[in-house]
């Protein structure tokens, strides 16, 4: 077959967890099939790794953002309107993508059409009058739950406005939208089903987020005493709040009981209030790492404080490959078939939130038990290998109809 992907920002290096799963189920589907990727790249300077991205046989064509005035910003909006693309997706709107994913499939026939989160779908319109392939959007998470959940959060009154105004303008569009589509995948089934609530037409597929364990070592347990993991992109609002309510309302509780308690932030995108929080006493943070193993050979504990998201959390499948205990809330580890107590600890308090940390790091064989279930399960249920399996038996199954 023959695969175009249109993604926003290059899949390579795999920093992030957008990008990882598109790196990593392309990198799948390029071991069988022809892959060209389209992406609009987020800074001018990802350009330099589209080399390192074609040696796993994957063509990449990056696309910088538009450099424009107030002016020329305010005309596109105005022509985004009168052709009716969705508000929310005017950011991510960049006309010589669109021309050049026209260009693309006017010039070659492909197979498989795929289309990386709601953000992207007017590049559907692209397509040629001519084409008889098959299109996939695929759902990182659902847009406007997201926003919503951004919205409750007790931030700034600016902040909350913009992510209530943003969940406004998404409601039910990403569920209409999908329509246009052969295919929607969801990375939970709960998310699937939300999908199906909304329009019972469409046709869902689960296609999980992973984890790549044959390159992640399972670690022995970790010497140093007490010590805590928070791996994120820190610019992202959830793990932001995640963080400070973190240090705010839980580590004071866990320090009353293990006073040598410390906490390792890792993280990209960092801001004042980020490094702020990193002054407070037990407290360090590292920035733009170029690896993680160092940092999770260290921990004894991995926590996931959030409250708000959406998607599923590949740092958690992360953790859990390297063979670390974790405490999450039910947020947190959402869309995930873990189980508390067995693959995880779940809490959703300050108090019991402590209590867990504390329960894990002053029992050495739970956190071994913990850590072997966790592992178990990332190799079992969230292997790429596994996942990229399962997207290529979608195309099988678009193709023969």
């Amino acid at each position: 077959m023959n695969v175009l992907c249109i993604t926003y920002g290059l899949p390579y290096p795999p920093h992030s967890g957008a990008r990882a799963r598109d790196f990593f189920l392309l990198r799948e589907i390029a071991k069988q099939h022809r892959v060209t990727c389209a992406c609009l790249l987020e800074q001018p300077d990802e350009a330099r790794q589209i080399a390192a991205l074609e040696t796993f046989g994957i063509r990449a064509i990056g696309i910088p953002p538009a450099d424009t005035t107030i002016f020329q910003k305010a005309r596109a909006f105005a022509q985004h309107r009168a052709v009716r693309r969705p508000l929310a997706t005017f950011d991510f709107w960049n006309t010589r993508l669109y021309e050049c994913v026209q260009e693309l499939t006017t010039g070659e026939s492909y197979d498989i059409v795929q289309i990386e989160h709601s953000f992207l779908v007017p590049y559907l319109d692209a397509l040629p009058k001519s084409f008889r392939g098959k299109t996939i959007l695929d759902l990182h998470n659902i847009g406007g739950r997201q926003y919503a959940r951004l919205a409750a959060l007790p931030l700034s009154l600016s902040a909350r406005a913009q992510f209530w105004l943003k969940a406004r303008l998404m409601q039910n569009w990403e569920a209409q939208h999908a329509a246009r589509f052969d295919r929607v995948l969801t990375v939970s089934e709960k998310e699937a089903a939300w999908l199906r609530a909304e329009n019972p037409a469409l046709r869902v597929s689960v296609v999980e987020n992973g984890v790549d364990t044959r390159a992640i070592p399972f670690l022995a347990q970790s010497e140093n005493r007490a010590k805590l993991l928070f791996v994120g992109t820190l610019g992202y609002a959830p793990n932001a709040d995640g963080l400070q309510w973190f240090g705010a309302e839980i580590l004071p509780q866990i320090q009353r009981t293990i006073p040598e308690v410390s906490l390792q932030i890792v993280g990209r995108a960092t801001n004042a209030r980020m490094r702020a929080f990193s002054d407070l006493p037990n407290v360090s943070l590292a920035a733009n790492v170029s690896g993680l193993e160092s940092f999770y050979r260290d921990a004894e504990v991995v926590v996931v404080p959030l409250r708000a998201g959406g998607g599923t959390r590949l740092k958690i499948l992360e953790a859990m490959a390297y063979g670390r205990a974790i405490v999450s809330t039910h947020l947190g580890a959402e869309g995930l078939d873990v189980r508390d107590g067995e693959d995880l600890l779940l809490a959703d308090t300050p108090r019991a939130f402590a209590a867990r940390v504390i329960e894990l790091l002053q029992n050495r064989a739970e956190r071994e038990r913990i850590a072997y279930n966790a592992r178990q399960l990332a190799e079992t249920r969230w292997a790429w290998s596994h996942l990229g399996t399962k997207l290529l038996s979608i195309y099988d199954e678009l193709a023969a109809v």
